[in-house]
């Protein structure tokens, strides 16, 4: 599956990455396989966003080194996806103070949670069944 955005987006970091990190470009790896793909959905019993993958199948994620190409940490590829997102997930606990409207307003007011639209935050994320 190409998605042309998606490797226009990636191009456009290439690009910027010559410009100003060049050897950062090493640490960007060659597209994902299909199969890979498909083993980390199978894995995590859990369909991953359309764009991800076909950002994975541009560059399966990145390689942590320096200078690094990602602003914080890394991508990950197909071959750490499956374990760091369960690993995520036995983490994740609620936050019982923030699971409360009355906490939410305070926050907003606060200005140290930011809503848009008809969500409802969810701390830690919900927990989804794997193998």
């Amino acid at each position: 599956m190409v998605d042309d955005e998606i490797v226009a987006a990636w191009g456009r970091i290439e690009a910027a990455l010559g410009r100003v990190m060049p050897a950062a470009l090493e640490l960007l790896p060659g597209p994902a396989d299909g199969a890979a793909v498909e083993a980390v959905e199978a894995a995590l019993q859990k369909a991953l966003p359309e764009d991800f993958k076909a950002s994975l199948l541009v560059h399966n994620g990145t390689t942590w080194g320096m200078p690094s190409p990602m602003p914080l940490y890394q991508l990950y590829g197909t071959d750490d996806l499956a374990g760091q997102t369960r690993e995520w997930w036995d983490c994740a606990d609620p936050d019982p103070e923030l699971d409360q409207p009355g906490a939410w307003a305070h926050h907003i007011d606060e200005g140290s949670l930011h809503l848009r639209g008809a969500v409802r935050p969810v701390v830690g994320g919900e927990r989804e069944p794997y193998a």
